[in-house]
């Protein structure tokens, strides 16, 4: 009898990186695009890279949806380009589809894009994504939209600098939506992902298996990544998250940050503060400083793009160095600087030694 138990409760356990099943929430109609600008980045005036699409879930949809189940704030998704994209991919603009599950229409005055670029997924890996590309990508479109139940919404995405890809396969995206109905941006389960599914396949690109549509917060979380049980389905062909990813075509140059130093290397309370220094890339924007949070009661940065740190107390400094990119450079890779601040120098006691 125990035997039998067991072999049946094995039987009904799910596999590794298998997907659960959802219900999908079918989406009328579509609202007109609109156009998302990057938070903290100089809008360019120089004309765009030329882009060639390299991965269309949306196209030829036969059915579009959203999954009925709850949470649905962080949606993720794994995806392969296709091979007009090159060994070494640069993906220069994306396309994300929001839905509206509210039941009555809402007024929104700004609209939030999160995402997150994953370099490598995994089904069997917990999380499933790694090997982030660049930081969290946040943009706002600054208008006012009207969103009527039941619809959708295409934003676009030009990225500031191409975002660099190793090969064609196994990457991932995390999405969460935001709004503003006037009480300042929040997330919420009416604003989520775009779904599809159906007898036609993905237009360019694959998802690749499980095939399913992707993943849910289904724990709430907000970590723009996803554990295995995240995993979820609506058991039917061709099903994925909508979305379009184009590359850049033109020559790129992927920027580093190099010679990122103090002077003096090792300074003292009584020195009041020291300067950080760094060579970048080509683009010809300039290497900024910041300080680390955890820095906050230890040090600041000041100055033309963050080079002056002031000493607040003894500790350790921690300096982070970045560059953007551009059109044809990519954003150089945050590098970080611990510095060591020591105690005042020549300290006198009270006795007057030192």
């Amino acid at each position: 009898m125990n035997t039998l138990l067991s072999s049946l409760l094995l039987l009904a356990a799910p596999a590794v990186g298998a997907a659960d099943w959802d219900s999908p929430q079918p989406i009328r109609w579509v609202q007109p695009a609109l156009t998302a600008h990057a938070i903290g980045v100089e809008r360019s005036s120089t004309t765009p890279a030329a882009n060639i699409l390299v991965f269309d879930s949306f196209s030829n949809a036969t059915n579009l949806t959203t999954t009925g189940s709850l949470p649905r704030t962080y949606m993720g998704f794994q995806f392969n380009l296709d091979s007009a994209a090159g060994s070494t991919p640069m993906i220069s603009r994306i396309v994300v589809y929001m839905a509206y599950n509210g039941t009555t229409a809402r007024s929104y005055s700004r609209l939030r894009v999160r995402l997150q670029m994953w370099d490598s997924w995994w089904s069997e890996n917990d999380p499933v994504f790694s090997i982030p590309v660049e930081a969290v990508y946040v943009a706002d479109v600054d208008q006012s939209i009207l969103m009527q139940p039941n619809t959708f919404v295409a934003i676009n995405l030009d990225l500031p600098s191409p975002m660099p890809f190793t090969g064609l396969t196994s990457h991932g995206i995390a999405i969460n939506f935001q709004g503003d109905t006037g009480s300042g941006l929040e997330t919420s389960n009416d604003l989520t992902s775009l779904l599809r599914y159906g007898s036609n396949p993905i237009a360019v690109g694959a998802n690749p298996a499980p095939q399913s549509y992707g993943y849910r917060n289904v724990g709430g979380q907000t970590t723009f990544n996803h554990p295995q049980s995240d995993s979820r389905t609506f058991n039917q062909s061709n099903e994925a998250t909508a979305l379009q990813l184009y590359a850049t075509t033109d020559p790129v140059t992927v920027q580093s940050i190099a010679n990122f130093v103090a002077t003096p290397a090792t300074p003292v309370v009584s020195d009041g503060s020291f300067t950080v220094s760094a060579t970048g890339g080509p683009s010809g924007n300039p290497v900024v400083f910041s300080v680390s949070s955890g820095s906050a009661a230890v040090c600041t940065a000041g100055g033309t793009h963050g080079t002056t740190i002031t000493i607040l107390a003894a500790g350790t400094c921690t300096v982070f160095a970045n560059q953007d990119g551009n059109a044809n450079h990519t954003a150089a890779p945050q590098q970080s600087l611990p510095v060591s601040i020591g105690g005042a120098a020549d300290e006198i006691f009270g006795d007057g030694f030192q």
